[in-house]
């Protein structure tokens, strides 16, 4: 580091130098949404852009291979670089049992750090975290083919990982130290180092997602623990594992966003060794403190120890558990691939669509019926998905083990029910007053839209079940309004559910013209009846293509045949079924979302998808969260009530909700 810091003059300018990096910090802090000083963000930071080497997962894979057979054809030792690639492989597994830790809410939720989730713009941007793991085989590969010191491999000895403990703790702890702080001036923050602290919230990748640059920077400064063995002849492959690992688990113990270390070992003079979660995450919120990699004697050494430091970690440690959520909604999974889109499997795909297949999925489809079996074999409770807040309330998504295979087998249908009123216990037991529920744990078939559930809670339940059906109701209709005008004629499938038959009802009063697609007389006459004169205006088919011509299609039932064709040029098909209907029956159009509400990001942190689309949520868990706003004290399980509709909307409106 020519003509940078030395480590005397930093000892008299570190006090100096961070000072300098207040401006910028402070600029970082109001993006982020809390004050200067503030150990605790109040908002997520804006999306930085970008800047390291895209990450592309299948060219990384591709790279590996490279890598291993440019060591067999020119490597003279190609065994180490098969050796290096297990290590890799091994590194790979302590990030993801990290990522899985994390999102273990029984486990982590209690001596979680700051509570609240990050935002999905960073888990994108964070798909990068494995550029070091591949930078780390090439230069591996290099050191190889370029110099003699990887050349001749020992057996392992006290003394070759005691000289990669000189080489991590003499040599790299101080070497990061220095880089970091000069990553920390103002010129050289804007342009590197502010990617990584664009990550407020940090999860177990955040650890590893920099710069190009900067990665090549930390690859060097790494080295040492590996080229130390070797200069003084006693490198071992087996320190690579070792080093490796270490590394990777120190990493992540700062940046998981929960205490795992206990408070006695960070006590005496085991707090200059080893730093603590809660150390690393004030360095992401406080900036100008905490710059060791994990060896805070260095900070200690030129005073940038955030004053709070060790109190944080005893206060979190010392916590009694998450906060209570006040309003659960009940899910479950729909395909297999379902299982792969949980936050514990992939922070990132959770905050995608659960319908998209991606190739690399299609290897891991026994292992996901594997466990499908044994979740419906031992299984008796919900998994929690995710905590979130919504304007000050505290919410929970929870899944029951099953997917949506299971709903369509009448003999499950009473252990279905049975962990629906397992999961109403349970929340009533947690401090939850609402419980909604999602997708089909509200179909008429399953347990009449909740009624049957309430029926069977004790007298004394204070939960209140919520189908949240009106507000569905009220989202389709305002939908459907904006895409056509009264007196149109459309077709409208699944009319006789308790949605459909209150958007149809009031369709009607606003004039319009449906075709109602069913084959049952008796749920026809039932409308029929229900309608009154307006009635004159619905007519019954029995084919989509008696619905040919009119320009929207209300799709309350999923379709079983494709029917682009069928519709106008510019036409509109809007869904509100569950499940949705596959996007290839609709081509050359595109199904709309009928049935959902879209969130705003500065009123809320839930991130997970329920639907196709970051961002939009059910209508019927915006319901069950404005029951708990409004702190409503009666179960919504009964038919819809026409008249309530544009109530429902203003209350969406009045919450935040924006209505699509």
């Amino acid at each position: 580091m020519a003509g940078g810091p030395t480590l005397l003059s930093l000892r008299r300018r570190a006090p100096a130098v961070v000072e300098q990096l207040d401006g910028i910090a402070s600029a970082g802090k109001a993006r982020a949404g809390y004050a200067v000083g503030d150990a605790r963000p109040k908002e997520e930071p804006k999306r930085v852009p970008p800047t390291s080497v895209p990450a592309a997962g299948a060219c990384k894979m591709l790279l590996y291979l490279l890598t291993w057979a440019a060591a067999a054809l020119l490597a003279p030792s190609p065994d180490l670089q098969a050796h290096v690639l297990l290590a890799t492989a091994a590194r790979y597994a302590v990030n993801h049992g990290f990522t899985f830790l994390t999102q273990c809410h029984g486990l982590a939720e209690r001596y979680r750090i700051i509570e609240k989730n990050p935002p999905a713009e960073q888990l994108t941007r964070e798909l990068d975290w494995d550029n070091p793991l591949v930078g780390s085989a090439m230069a591996f590969l290099a050191v190889q083919l370029c110099t003699p010191w990887l050349c001749v491999v020992h057996e392992f000895s006290w003394r070759s990982l005691g000289m990669c403990a000189v080489g991590h703790y003499l040599i790299v702890e101080p070497l990061y130290y220095l880089y970091h702080v000069a990553l920390h001036w103002p010129k050289l923050y804007k342009f590197t180092h502010s990617h990584h602290h664009g990550s407020v919230i940090t999860q177990p990748t955040s650890g590893t997602s920099h710069p190009f640059l900067e990665t090549v920077g930390y690859l060097a400064t790494f080295a040492f623990p590996i080229l130390i063995p070797a200069w003084f002849g006693c490198f071992s492959v087996e320190i690579v594992y070792i080093y490796f690992i270490f590394f990777d688990i120190m990493n992540c113990i700062g940046h998981c966003n929960f205490e795992v270390v206990p408070v006695w070992l960070q006590s005496g003079p085991l707090k200059y060794m080893f730093y603590c979660s809660s150390y690393h995450s004030l360095h992401h919120t406080r900036y100008k403190f905490n710059y060791c990699l994990f060896c805070p004697f260095w900070d200690h050494l030129f005073g940038t120890v955030a004053p709070e430091s060790y109190t944080l970690q005893r206060s979190v440690r010392a916590k009694g558990g998450p906060k209570p959520a006040s309003v659960v909604f009940l899910g479950h999974g729909f395909a297999w691939q379902s299982m792969l889109s949980t936050p514990m499997v992939s922070p990132y795909l959770s905050t995608q669509s659960r319908d998209t297949v991606r190739a690399w999925m299609y290897p891991l489809l026994p292992a996901c019926l594997l466990c499908a079996a044994a979740c419906r074999a031992f299984k008796r409770s919900c998994f929690v998905v995710q905590r979130y807040g919504y304007r000050g309330l505290s919410c929970a998504t929870w899944s029951l083990p099953v997917l949506a295979y299971s709903y369509a087998q009448p003999r499950e249908r009473a252990y279905l029910n049975s962990l629906l009123l397992r999961a109403i216990r349970d929340a009533e037991a947690q401090g939850a007053t609402h419980v909604g529920l999602g997708a089909l744990n509200k179909a008429q078939f399953l347990n009449n839209s909740g009624a049957d559930l309430v029926a069977r809670l004790p007298a004394d339940c204070r939960v209140k079940v919520v189908h949240g059906n009106t507000l569905t109701a009220a989202v389709v209709y305002r939908t459907v309004r904006q895409r056509s005008a009264p007196g149109e004629e459309i077709l409208f499938t699944g009319a006789t559910s308790i949605v459909g038959t209150a958007v149809v009802l009031r369709l009607l009063q606003d004039g319009y013209r449906v075709r109602l697609l069913t084959r049952s007389e008796e749920r026809f006459g039932r409308l029929l009846a229900l309608a009154g004169s307006a009635g004159q205006r619905l007519l019954k088919v029995e084919k989509y293509e008696e619905g040919s011509g009119c320009r929207t299609w209300v799709l309350g039932s999923p379709l079983t045949g494709p029917v682009g064709h069928l519709v106008p040029q510019g036409g509109a098909l809007l869904e509100f079924a569950v499940p949705g209907s596959r996007a290839e029956l609709a081509r050359p159009h595109r199904i709309e979302a009928a049935g959902s509400v879209r969130i705003k990001r500065r009123v809320t942190d839930l991130t997970f998808c329920h639907l196709r689309e970051q961002g939009s949520v059910p209508a019927c868990l915006a319901a069950a969260i404005i029951h708990g706003l409004e702190g409503f004290q009666e179960h919504e399980v009964h038919e819809v009530d026409v008249d309530q509709i544009d109530g429902w909307l203003g209350l969406a409106k009045k919450h935040e909700f924006v209505l699509e």
